[in-house]
């Protein structure tokens, strides 16, 4: 801006900060973009599908006090 002319200093500013402006918009959508991108190759990574059989989880076994009176009651009942 040192080499400008002082009447012509104004107009040189406003195109420079048009300019500005538009690479700093130009720099936020590419940066949306990429995260953009990113959330959604996270969301296919962790894809389940809710229509699959859940997993079976089987029951404990019995208890060993009674199992003892189911024997006992066997035996003697």
């Amino acid at each position: 801006m040192g080499k400008v002319t002082a009447e012509d200093r104004p107009a040189f500013g406003e195109k420079i900060n048009r300019v500005k402006e538009k690479v700093e918009s130009g720099i936020k959508e590419f940066e949306k973009k990429i995260s953009d991108k990113a959330v959604y190759e996270k969301i296919n990574a962790s894809y389940c599908d809710v229509t699959l059989p859940g997993k079976f989880h089987e029951i404990g076994h019995r208890h060993p006090i009674s199992s003892t009176i189911a024997e006992i009651v066997e035996i003697f009942g």
